[in-house]
């Protein structure tokens, strides 16, 4: 089994978050990319059934102006023939443009199909329109005779504009629908993701204060009791195999150290007592040897002198008992002189 050191672990969590990261913010691009595609095409659908809504308009101005150009024929309604066919000209070109953009729109085939069943339709519808209003400034009698086949014209554009109307409007409602489930998911994809992160990143701040935070802690106590000369310390994670065992290891060594030291310190001690021990038996020896040296020969001295042996002398004494020793073979110089004066006189 591979144990990893403080490093690899350090670097492996920061790896895990900076995935972590990244996959949060691939979900989040991910999210606003399906999301702006999704508005976007909503926006299109919308665009698109606007501008139909616009194209029905139209086709019901081009219808009023028809009506308009065959009531002009009769003062009493006040309308000018100048003013019909401008009103013409104009909703007959906005109608066409309507329907161009909704053939060039980038839409679905559906789309596409009902679009382009309005281009016949809306030519014929047109020409019909521009046929009856022009007539009516002429011939107003055969303009109002083709009215009924221009209502059957405007009745099948009109047919084709509400199918097409109902085709935008399901695509609309479609990308819609799509939009919102796209949003929801979304909300729910980065929820889950952001849920994960904290409980990972909850997860790292765990094993970090566990495996590296503690022991470091742990390491700090222990040489800190060793520093105030605390040998009674226990030293625990010396079988871990990261820098925090082998620092263990080392602190270890240190505190054998400090024991033996102070074990040396201690016989240190002991023998320097033993060595003073003895010492002073030696002096006590050596004092009492020069004592029964000085008595032997203040002794023998006394011993020679009841003798009447006026001629012994003490020699060889010790240095702090020389003068004892001078004083006594002085005496006996003196002593010897005088019995020598009386022996004299005595003769």
């Amino acid at each position: 089994m591979v144990s990893l050191n403080l490093s690899h672990k350090i670097v492996g969590g920061a790896a895990l978050s900076t995935l972590l990261c990244a996959v949060a913010a691939g979900c989040g691009l991910w999210t606003v990319l399906t999301l702006s595609g999704a508005v976007v095409n909503l926006d299109g659908s919308s665009s698109l059934l606007k501008t139909q809504m616009h194209a029905d308009m139209m086709h019901d101005a081009l219808r009023a102006d028809v009506l308009s150009a065959l009531a002009s024929s009769d003062p009493a309604f006040g309308i000018t023939m100048v003013e019909v066919k401008k009103g013409l000209a104009d909703h007959a070109e906005a109608f066409k443009k309507d329907i161009a953009e909704e053939r060039a729109a980038n839409t679905s085939p559906d789309i596409k199909a009902v679009v382009e069943n309005l281009v016949a339709p809306l030519e014929a519808y047109v020409a019909e329109a521009e046929e009856i209003v022009a007539k009516s400034s002429s011939n107003s009698a055969s303009a109002k005779m083709q009215l009924p086949s221009f209502i059957r014209k405007f009745d099948t554009l009109a047919n084709a504009m509400d199918a097409a109307a109902e085709t935008m409007e399901a695509s609309a409602t479609k990308d819609q629908a799509v939009a919102q489930a796209q949003g929801s998911f979304g909300r729910m994809l980065m929820m889950a993701v952001l849920l994960v992160c904290v409980m990972v990143g909850f997860a790292l701040a765990w094993i970090a204060l566990r495996i590296i935070v503690r022991p470091i802690a742990q390491v700090t106590d222990v040489l800190s009791r060793l520093a105030a000369n605390d040998f009674s310390v226990e030293i625990a994670a010396t079988k871990r195999s990261d820098e925090v065992g082998q620092l263990m290891k080392t602190v270890a060594v240190f505190k054998q150290n400090g024991l033996e030291a102070i074990e040396l310190r201690r016989q240190q001690e002991t023998d320097k007592v033993k060595a003073e021990e003895s010492q002073r038996k030696a002096e006590a020896a050596a004092i009492a040897g020069e004592r029964s040296m000085v008595s032997e020969s203040i002794g023998t001295g006394l011993m020679k002198l009841a003798a009447k042996d006026l001629t012994y002398r003490v020699s060889n004494m010790p240095e702090a008992y020389r003068k004892l020793e001078d004083d006594f073979n002085s005496a006996l110089d003196q002593l010897e002189e005088a019995i020598q004066a009386v022996a004299g006189n005595t003769d």
